[in-house]
């Protein structure tokens, strides 16, 4: 027995397999008592008159519900938020599915309620009836019907009685004649449709989508799930109010709390003065995932819809210092200096031994990412065409460890040569010591034992992300330089070394807005050959790192 689950998604995934490998368990535990499927004729309009049956029943039990009582199934907002918006992510992909034609598919148990259903009604039927499929686009536009109508009843957009018949069950069972209500295209389902079609098309969503997800339950958790055609101007406007006060940094005990009730707070009368979301994040990542992801579905509509996010915006001062910016010679000269950088730990637990020593060197000579050196694998480390390089990929070449490992976008998938200071430091014979130890990562001591338990917003560096805080601190005061500085560093030392954009960007991951460059890659998605890139980065020095310290040829003390 298989099911398709409809999402390449693993928190997905192992949030709708649970029901239905209890439903495989049913069907075999009737097996085993030797009971058969039924293949037995069944009255046509009989069955069919029974999903109506059941359809009248769900809409006056909807009609209790709504107005007697609350949902058993629907936590309280105010006490369980973190649950009711899980409940809100199931309710408003159901709905969505349910709206579409076809999409039967993708709703967990479909079958086994559509059975149940005429069960209720007494028209028994086994999954594998040839009936089945005539029953299901017709169940799936009742069970359609009875969502929208209680949703409709709670947000009392309607009356008992007043059955909105703007999509009944001819328009989910005759797709050829299916024109959407625009009513129906609410902002979550205009954000699941966005991500669905990158799936579709085999796009690697990935870190983009989480944080386009973030944004879009932002919005939500302002405004609510509105259908698209309902979103005005003021609405956006002042979305982007609430934003524009929105604190950069919040506690994790307010984490959860509305994004209204969070603002209060902060700007209630007497309190103390804090940092907000810069004008560039509002701009480049919060408006813009909720304006690409309502573009998207103002693109797809038949209607003539406007995109209401358009020249929604912040005003960025026009002095404004880089938010991260590069390390100065003398500052990576004194990072370098301490006794850690000659192959001696210090006593914190945080920086995962030799990771403490050799991700800043990594850093400093590949201009990687945190969390791109801390996830490398051994096998990531290989040669070709003569060159010693690092893959940097989010699959495993060879291995299983059952881990999860993720890039920020589709360009951080590169080859960046090894700079030959990192292998006269010998960085490859520390690697080969984790080979021989049967150790899959490069860094096995930061947090991959607690891998498997990890969720999207953790990452393997969080511990070491922290200790790197603290100790640079003590050398950088500058609070706007952080790790995330060798990046800015090796950007700009390659450029001043009269290296082309196009390299730069390519051994750091960044994509290229000209189009030409798109041209001529191979089936990896590399547009420049490894002995190029190695020449490239040998352009890059720090001259104020004394390689003769890091020897451990003197004897240097922070």
């Amino acid at each position: 027995m298989t099911r398709r689950l409809g999402t390449t998604r693993y928190a997905d995934a192992v949030r709708l397999a649970p029901p239905i490998l209890r439903e495989f368990e049913r069907v075999i535990e009737a097996a085993r008592l030797g009971e058969h499927p039924s293949t037995d004729a069944i009255d046509p309009r009989k069955a069919v008159q029974a999903v109506d049956q059941w359809k009248l029943a769900e809409l006056a039990r909807a009609e209790l519900r709504a107005f007697n009582q609350p949902d058993e199934e629907i936590p309280d907002a105010t006490t369980r938020f973190a649950e009711y918006r899980d409940f809100l992510v199931r309710h408003h992909e159901l709905r969505d599915g349910l709206s579409k034609a076809g999409r039967w598919r993708d709703i967990p148990q479909f079958d086994t309620k559509l059975i149940a259903a005429l069960s209720s009604q007494g028209v028994r039927i086994s999954r594998e009836h040839p009936a089945m499929e005539r029953l299901r686009p017709i169940f799936q536009a009742a069970w359609y019907d009875v969502v929208k109508y209680e949703d409709n009843l709670r947000n009392g957009t309607i009356r008992p009685g007043e059955i909105d018949s703007t999509a009944t069950s001819s328009s989910i069972v005759a797709p050829t004649h299916l024109h959407a209500d625009e009513s129906t295209i609410t902002v979550w389902s205009a954000f699941v449709a966005w991500r669905s079609k990158r799936e579709r098309h085999g796009q690697d969503a990935g870190k983009s989508a989480r944080e386009f997800e973030t944004q879009i339950n932002r919005f939500i958790d302002v405004h609510g799930d509105l259908p698209l055609d309902k979103i005005t101007r003021r609405h956006c406007i002042e979305f982007r109010d609430l934003m524009a006060q929105y604190p950069a940094n919040v506690p994790s005990a307010l984490r959860r709390e509305p994004i209204r009730a969070v603002v209060a707070r902060y700007t209630t009368v007497g309190a103390a003065p804090y940092k907000r979301l810069s004008a560039k994040t509002l701009n480049e990542k919060v408006f813009a995932a909720v304006r690409a992801v309502f573009a998207d579905a103002v693109n797809d509509s038949e209607n003539n819809l406007v995109n209401p996010m358009l020249n929604i915006s912040v005003q960025e001062a026009e002095s404004v210092s880089p938010s991260k910016l590069r390390y100065t010679d003398e500052e990576i000269g004194s990072l370098f200096s301490c006794a850690i950088f000659r192959g001696t730990s210090v006593s914190d637990n945080r920086a995962g031994a030799e990771a403490q020593k050799w991700i800043p060197l990594l850093a400093a000579y590949t201009g990687a990412r945190l969390e791109e050196l801390g996830q490398l694998a051994i096998t990531d480390l290989k040669t070709e065409e003569g060159v010693r390089y690092i893959h940097f990929q989010e699959r495993y070449d060879g291995v299983d460890p059952g881990f999860l490992r993720s890039l920020k976008n589709k360009t951080s998938h590169r080859k960046v040569p090894i700079h030959s200071v990192l292998l006269e430091l010998g960085f490859l014979d520390f690697v080969e010591v984790q080979r021989r130890a049967d150790h899959v990562h490069v860094f096995p001591l930061l947090r991959w034992r607690d891998a498997k338990k990890r969720d999207k917003s953790d990452k393997v560096t969080a511990y070491w992300s922290k200790w790197w805080s603290e100790y640079s601190r003590m050398v950088v005061s500058d609070r706007r330089k952080s790790f995330h500085s060798f990046r800015h560093t090796f950007k700009s030392r390659l450029r001043n070394a009269g290296v082309a954009k196009a390299l730069n960007d390519a051994l750091t991951g960044h994509a290229s807005s000209d189009e030409g460059d798109k041209y001529g890659r191979d089936q990896e998605g590399q547009g420049f050959a490894l002995p190029i890139l190695a020449e490239a980065i040998e352009k890059l020095s720090h001259p104020r790192i004394d390689l003769r310290a890091l020897r451990g040829e003197l004897n240097n003390e922070c």
